[in-house]
């Protein structure tokens, strides 16, 4: 017979699941509403794996975790500079791609590239609608015009979206 005052490792980790899934998706919220996706909920993603770690009911190879993280970074950083990715994207996929690692990098980098094609589909055409049909432009916070094929996306969105995927095949693996 099990004593109740002990809780069973599995429910932390599972929690630390959810907990992760729910900072994924404030995220990206921040990034609909602001475009700007908070270091804070990249730093707390960063600062929550390692109780994951903790709470695994497996061994967790987190090294490989922190490379992946890191190759995602540099990768990431290099779009950046393109102009291809914005910092908090880069910095967000990188703080998701820790808790994927080696295992679940592929499923991550596969929904967030499905997730962000549709995003960037439904923005586009939201914007065309608008510039066309309804005779208004986007307009910068400098009264700046943007045209419809460049409108910004909230690409924040489809990281969630690979993210919580990602998650939920963990959860489902153990």
């Amino acid at each position: 017979m099990s004593d109740p005052l002990i809780i069973d490792k599995s429910f932390l980790h599972d929690g630390v699941l959810i907990i992760a899934a729910i900072a994924m998706l404030v995220a990206a919220l921040s990034d609909i509403k602001k475009l700007i996706i908070s270091n804070r909920i990249c730093l707390f993603l960063v600062g929550l794996f390692p109780l994951y770690v903790l709470t695994a009911p497996h061994e967790i190879m987190w090294l490989h975790h922190v490379l992946i993280a890191g190759a995602v970074l540099v990768i990431g950083f290099a779009m950046f500079t393109m102009n291809f990715l914005g910092g908090g994207d880069v910095k967000m996929l990188a703080a998701v791609s820790l808790w994927a690692g080696p295992k679940m990098i592929a499923t991550l980098l596969l929904f967030t590239s499905f997730a962000g094609g549709l995003l960037a589909l439904a923005f586009a055409v939201a914007a065309l609608y608008r510039s066309r049909i309804l005779k208004i432009e986007a307009k910068t916070e400098t009264n700046e015009l943007i045209p419809w094929h460049k409108t910004p996306v909230p690409y924040g969105v489809a990281i969630a979206c690979g993210g919580v995927t990602a998650l939920f095949m963990m959860s489902q693996a153990v």
